[in-house]
């Protein structure tokens, strides 16, 4: 289970259900990865972490590569395909 917290957004990898799921540190639902379209699908999500700038990583164990994705300023509004990394 990968867990990781920018500012009040805490992420959490649920690779059971092949998504990343975001909520504000009081448990309120904000998004879900799954959102993102067809570039933002995950297949085993397994890490994930913030950058400096608040763009979300995701390791994707299933897929092999790592997801870059903009939360922007809506956190449920997310968008995986200028930062997608394949290999």
């Amino acid at each position: 289970l990968g867990l990781a917290i920018d500012g009040d957004v805490l992420a959490v990898a649920d690779a059971g259900n092949n998504r990343v799921v975001l909520l504000s540190l009081s448990g309120a639902f904000l998004g879900d990865a799954r959102e993102a379209g067809s570039a933002g699908n995950l297949a085993d999500p397994t890490g994930v972490a913030f950058d400096p700038d608040g763009r979300l990583l995701v390791t994707d164990a299933g897929l092999r590569r790592v997801v870059v994705y903009e939360l922007g300023t809506a956190v449920a509004a997310l968008s995986a395909t200028a930062g997608q990394r394949g290999g």
